[in-house]
């Protein structure tokens, strides 16, 4: 084995991940199981494109009829074109019955965190870290941090999840004037297959940059930003919008991506640069991203009395911009690898 190999790679089975392949394997075991209850032959099928069409038009359509989620369907056919590469190209009738299964799916879009809430949910977890919830402060600093990382860096949550201190380039006190930015570097993305397996997301916010800056000094590069996992983060940012009486907008870890991909459209920002930004591998992809009007309903769904709320706690907290006068490591209980998830 090569040096700084960790383990063996299958070239074959390895080129897609292991969630995928789960995924294949669940949707071509219930495959062969309609088969073998409807005396179908799929190996028989798969020797002829218009057999294997015939079949899989007749299967969608059970699999539609009885309710099923809809992820059955694609990977039905994904499961053929993998064991039978050669079909690849020629499913397209197929293909169109789970276009029109699509067209009856309800839009599912990420609601987006507008800049505002972004800051009053910081604002939020420092509270928490320094007095309303000391006993978990190590996980309302990590919180405050991530969440500007998650905005401004157009983050996924599995990438939050996964970012290690080591991960995470700031700049050293001799360059803060001229090169004031944050460095995130992404390892084995979802779309490394398009855009490479090391991508880098730049973070020019100011309050970012600095809170990060604070955040990651003489901590071991090992650690993890975020080491609480994916479901922590989740509900400890559903805390604080209940804290904030904003819990009623739908915002989850999703809505960070979405809402730093909007505020950068909203801003002027050409769609090339945005997509370059954030790692999008073509524009389709983005424009699921790009949500103006649900941002600003987002801001249109506070009733009038908690946005006055919102306002002045904005106003009173805007401090919370920059981080504390000490270290982290002085700030709560920090924790060690041992603590940390692996990812």
């Amino acid at each position: 084995m090569a040096v700084g190999r960790s383990r063996s790679l299958d070239l074959q089975r390895d080129r897609t991940s292991v969630q995928y392949q789960q995924r294949l394997h669940m949707a071509g075991a219930r495959l062969l199981q309609w088969c073998l209850l409807t005396c179908c032959s799929l190996e028989n099928a798969a020797k002829d494109p218009q057999q294997i069409n015939d079949l899989l038009i007749l299967y969608l359509q059970h699999l539609y009829d009885r309710g099923k989620a809809f992820w059955w369907g694609p990977h039905s056919i994904l499961y053929v074109q993998t064991r039978w590469r050669s079909l690849k190209g020629h499913l397209r009738q197929a293909w169109d019955s789970v276009s029109t299964w699509k067209m009856e799916q309800p839009v599912r879009s990420r609601v987006p965190f507008r800049y505002e809430l972004v800051q009053a949910v910081s604002y939020a977890a420092v509270l928490h870290a320094v007095a309303l919830d000391c006993g978990k402060a190590a996980l309302w600093w990590s919180l405050a941090v991530v969440l500007r990382l998650g905005f401004f860096g157009l983050l996924r949550p599995k990438e939050i999840c996964q970012m290690r201190i080591g991960h995470v380039v700031t700049p050293g006190p001799g360059v803060f004037r001229s090169l004031s930015c944050v460095v995130l570097s992404i390892i084995e993305p979802k779309n490394r297959m398009a855009m490479g397996r090391l991508q880098v997301r730049l973070v020019r916010d100011l309050p970012a940059v600095l809170w990060t800056s604070w955040f990651v000094k003489n901590q071991d590069e090992h650690n993890l930003l975020w080491p609480f996992g994916p479901a922590v983060l989740r509900t400890s940012i559903q805390q604080l919008l209940k804290y904030l009486n904003l819990h009623n907008l739908g915002l989850c870890p999703s809505g960070l991506r979405t809402g730093g991909a909007t505020a950068l459209l909203e801003q002027g920002t050409s769609i090339a640069s945005i997509r370059f930004a954030g790692g999008w591998a073509s524009d389709r992809n983005l424009a699921y991203y790009l949500q103006e009007a649900e941002s600003a309903q987002t801001m249109l769904k506070i009733v009038p009395s908690v946005a006055r709320r919102l306002e002045r706690f904005l106003c009173a907290f805007d401090f919370l911009d920059a981080p504390p006068s000490f270290p982290f490591s002085s700030a709560g209980p920090s924790w060690s690898l041992t603590t940390c998830r692996d990812s």
